[in-house]
């Protein structure tokens, strides 16, 4: 009895400490879609910026508006979304855009990757010098956040945390940038690049230690209420940049994502200015938690003749671009089996029907994954046809 008794309770402990993987992405932004900028920016007339219903773009602060925005451009090159600051030695130059969530429950696992270019515009220093200034923070941050029209780069809601990033202008003429944070791993310098470098974010949003899969294929653990850094090194090496930083508060939600162009810091009598590239923006979580806008009324289907008929249908539609439905024959593995074209944007009742014809003959299990136009990505709750 001892032995089986042990044997129980290192198999609970295995199940207890086994790594989970962030494989459920409800957030997805490339920049395919278009190369209007319109499609993937919304703002408001008011004096706040929000998205009290519009789930479909990031809200951003006006262009010009105030005048301390003044001469910041953003546009698509290459599909990146470049954020434009010029030369300058006065005034602030700052820009903001924030994208909210609406979850029945929060995750608080989150991993959130994207890949960021900065150039510097700032005129060579003198030999031996560097010129450095503020240039953007990558915010994570509760479903309060919002923009406010007199300081658009500053979170005004609660965050998580913080990552900012401060553009460099080396006396070799070299642009670079470098990832700030209270501390590092030990052994593992600021990266500091001119090229395109990755970075991954865990957040553990709880007072549980998360055990995860890191981004080195690597089993991790988190504790309560921290976040671990991965960036990738000047030779393009991945490693571990910082190790359970402490959030900022441990009494919020996860409900936003905010990049802002902030206040920079000028050297006395320079010029300062660069340009910001973001690119492969996504946000995951673990397990079967599902993340859909409450637009989908029903998700259904019947076995008639060897076939399966799914019907499901929607209340709203914002900004969709088309429905996939997934299946699978044992409700863990899912494959792609046909895509549908939604009708975009309603505020009717719309009804969609597709039939399989090749089910298999046990159990079969089907989901939806709705696409936004700006990349978002939302899954339904998996039905199962007998």
């Amino acid at each position: 009895m001892k032995q089986m008794l042990l044997f129980a309770g290192i198999l609970l402990l295995g199940y207890t400490l086994k790594a989970q993987r962030f494989d459920n992405v409800f957030f997805k932004q490339n920049f395919q879609y278009s190369n209007d900028v319109n499609d993937y920016l919304k703002g408001n007339t008011g004096t706040t910026y929000n998205n009290s219903t519009n789930l479909g773009k990031f809200y951003a602060s006006p262009l010009g508006n105030p005048p301390a925005s003044a001469g910041i451009t953003v546009n698509l090159n290459n599909h990146l979304f470049s954020i434009l600051r010029p030369l300058t030695t006065a005034g602030d130059n700052r820009f903001g855009m924030l994208r909210k969530f609406s979850f029945s429950t929060a995750p608080t696992a989150i991993m959130l990757k994207f890949t960021l270019i900065i150039n510097s515009n700032t005129p060579t220093p003198s030999s031996g010098s560097v010129n450095m200034f503020g240039a953007l923070f990558v915010q994570i941050g509760d479903n309060g956040s919002v923009i406010t029209e007199t300081n658009p780069g500053i979170q005004t809601g609660t965050v998580l945390t913080s990552l900012p990033f401060t553009s460099v202008k080396l006396s070799t003429g070299a642009s670079s940038y470098r990832f700030a944070t209270p501390t590092n791993v030990s052994g593992v310098t600021v990266p500091f690049t001119a090229d395109s470098t990755t970075f991954q974010v865990v957040v553990n949003n709880s007072a549980n230690v998360l055990t995860y899969t890191n981004p080195l294929g690597n089993t991790e653990t988190n504790a309560a209420y921290t976040y671990d850094v991965y960036a990738k090194t000047q030779s393009g090496v991945l490693v571990k940049y910082c190790d359970d930083l402490a959030l900022t508060s441990n009494t919020l939600t996860f409900g936003s994502l905010k990049f802002s162009s902030y206040s920079p810091s000028y050297p006395t009598g320079v010029q300062v200015g660069c340009d910001i590239h973001l690119d492969n923006i996504e946000l995951s979580t673990i397990g079967n938690t599902v993340f859909l806008p409450i637009k989908l009324k029903e998700f259904k289907g019947t076995r008639e003749s060897g076939a399966v008929k799914l019907t499901w249908s929607t209340t709203t539609e914002l900004n969709i671009v088309r429905f996939e439905v997934l299946r699978s024959s044992d409700g863990q593995n899912f494959a792609p089996a046909t895509s549908l074209t939604a009708a975009g944007n309603s505020t009717e009742i719309k009804t969609y029907n597709w039939q399989d014809n090749s089910p298999g003959t046990g159990p079969t299990y089907y989901k939806l994954k709705q696409y936004d136009c700006d990349g978002a990505i939302f899954s339904s709750n998996v039905i199962t046809i007998n």
